[in-house]
């Protein structure tokens, strides 16, 4: 009986070493009959994961303990989190149970390369900072600089802010400049105060292919005093809103990569009225009540299917409130 044994496992274990080459063959011809899936936005504020396959993109939601491993070059996995889920990272497996992604295996990207400077004064309550961040992923590329410099003095401020932004997809052939400057100035004492301030931005893009509309598009007054350029395609946006608060500011926004910049404010109560390039606001906030005025521009140019494209858009804002609650004035 001992006899018989020996030549049966001759055979299996070249059956099974045919049976895994099929295997491998028919995962790597489905692979390239249908597209690879690959990462197209993770969100982690919303737990959903937008999965781009043969141009197309879907979101599915994630689950909270979602396990992220590795598919290392060398083909072994190791256990990974979610820093691992950048736009461009293929997805080698994924686990589905009550429509959440419970597991996701990721192959290891090509390396890239990061470059960031920073700079902040301890002098006048951190009003003075700067950064500039360069980062090289695969076929993307993306450049950033930040800088603030302003003076704050018991009731007296004033503040200066610009950033400027590039990016670059060699692969989707598509390029875009944004650009923010704002300047504003406040005086405040026990009884109330005064505001005004100006911004203006722009961008511009470059498509090999057709979009199906401007790569950005922007809304003033969405909340109150405000601006938001949104770009669906991307996933990214920036503006600025009006903050309510002792020296009223302009404060910026951007999300053009979720873990460079990310912020989120109180809303104050308000109410505006307006069109045509004008707003006018009364606010209520929890220390101060007041009217707000914003004037603004903006203008818009493409070329035929989106492939080229300017915007541009400046305000300029004045307020004027009181301390304390309004229903005592």
């Amino acid at each position: 009986m001992q006899t018989s044994a020996a030549p049966t496992r001759t055979l299996w274990q070249p059956l099974a070493l045919v049976l895994a080459a099929l295997m491998l063959l028919v995962a790597a011809t489905a692979d390239s009959a249908f597209g690879q899936r690959q990462v197209h936005r993770f969100d982690p504020a919303q737990g959903t994961l937008a999965i781009k396959k043969d141009g197309k993109v879907k979101e599915r939601d994630v689950a909270n303990g979602l396990i992220v491993r590795l598919e290392k070059r060398n083909g072994k996995t190791r256990k990974a989190n979610k820093n691992e889920l950048v736009p461009g990272a293929d997805i080698e497996d994924m686990e589905v149970d009550d429509g959440e992604i419970e597991e996701i295996d990721v192959e290891q990207q090509p390396s890239g390369s990061s470059d960031c400077s920073f700079d902040t004064s301890d002098q006048n309550e951190n009003m003075d900072k700067s950064f500039d961040c360069s980062e090289d992923y695969a076929d993307e590329s993306q450049d950033c600089s930040f800088d603030q410099s302003g003076d704050k003095e018991p009731g007296d401020l004033s503040k200066d802010t610009s950033w400027d932004c590039s990016y670059e997809d060699e692969d989707e052939g598509l390029s875009w400049d944004c650009s923010y400057d704002s300047s504003q100035g406040s005086s405040w004492d026990a009884s109330g105060g005064d505001a005004d301030g100006d911004f203006s931005f722009d961008c511009s893009w470059e498509s090999q292919s057709d979009l199906a509309g401007p790569l950005f598009s922007c809304a003033f007054g969405a909340e109150g005093i405000s601006f938001l350029c949104t770009s669906e395609q991307l996933g990214q946006e920036f503006g600025a809103s009006l903050d309510v608060g002792p020296g009223i500011a302009l404060d910026p926004t951007v999300d053009f990569n979720e873990d460079v910049v990310d912020e989120d404010g109180d809303a104050d109560d308000s109410d505006c009225s307006g069109g045509g390039g004008s707003f006018d606001c009364s606010f209520s906030g929890d220390r101060e009540f007041g009217d707000c005025e914003a004037d603004f521009s903006y203008d818009e140019s493409h070329s035929a299917g989106y492939r080229s494209g300017d915007l541009s858009g400046d305000a300029s804002v004045s307020c004027s409130y009181e301390s304390g609650d309004p229903d005592d004035a």
